[in-house]
């Protein structure tokens, strides 16, 4: 993600990751076969995937030099609030506060070209957000010191009331087959997200199906899943129901 000319500094007010949001929503139509299918059939970097082995995804963008780490960068968060003002790059929100807080006003920055706005409950995108809408929103770590902050969106999310959140990740890097199920580890979030035969896999900028071989290691995804809890324990394992590659 790139920062953002205001100069970001990591918020420590921000709400961090959301866990415990389980997984509903329609299944996205699709052409063409299942994932599952289109992963028996296809290769990865070349060479077939052995059951039960663990395969590095290839990565979607070139990685970033040593000396261009930030440790803020791969680092999510969430907003949520009503929506006040649209522009071109830009969303302006009130923010919803908790424990009845004094209203505060948020920059959503959504001017990235992989930047999607995602009804909650289809996972379709959504192109009618309007005025006094509620949202939710996966953001960067980083806010700026202006008045209002501002911050960067991966994605923002519409038709929320009563809707189960996806979970947000872009730390997907490896995936492995066993046999009948699939598993993609997500070390960032020290995870194991779990696909079987009703699991779906779909391209938002398509609406169609795809294989796990078209799925790169820095793709943003968003996750429909069963509840995940946080835990001491790492790669524990969480089943999907539907996973859609913001791409």
């Amino acid at each position: 993600m790139k920062k953002n000319i205001f100069g970001f500094i990591a918020a420590g007010s921000m709400s961090m990751i959301l866990f415990g949001c389980s997984a509903t929503g329609q299944n996205v139509q699709s052409t063409e076969k299942s994932s599952m299918e289109a992963m028996s059939e296809t290769k990865m970097d070349g060479e077939k995937m052995d059951n039960g082995k663990d395969m590095d995804l290839s990565s979607s963008k070139a990685e970033d030099s040593e000396d261009d780490t930030d440790i803020y960068d791969n680092m999510v968060g969430s907003e949520s609030g009503v929506v006040k003002e649209i522009n071109q790059e830009s969303i302006l929100i009130e923010k919803t506060l908790e424990n009845g807080g004094q209203k505060e006003d948020l920059i959503l920055n959504t001017g990235a070209s992989d930047f999607y706005i995602i009804d909650a409950k289809t996972g379709e995108i959504d192109h009618g957000l309007k005025v006094k809408d509620e949202i939710f929103a996966w953001v960067g770590s980083e806010y700026s010191l202006s008045l209002p902050p501002q911050v960067n969106a991966h994605v923002v999310l519409t038709n929320v009331a009563n809707a189960d959140i996806p979970q947000y990740t872009d730390g997907i890097d490896k995936v492995k087959d066993m046999g009948d199920q699939v598993i993609l580890k997500d070390t960032e979030r020290g995870l194991e997200w779990l696909f079987d035969n009703s699991s779906s896999v779909t391209e938002i900028s398509t609406g169609n199906e795809i294989g796990f071989d078209n799925i790169k290691k820095g793709d943003k995804c968003l996750i429909w899943s069963e509840p995940v809890k946080l835990s001491e324990n790492k790669n524990d394992t969480v089943k999907v129901t539907k996973m859609i590659v913001l791409k």
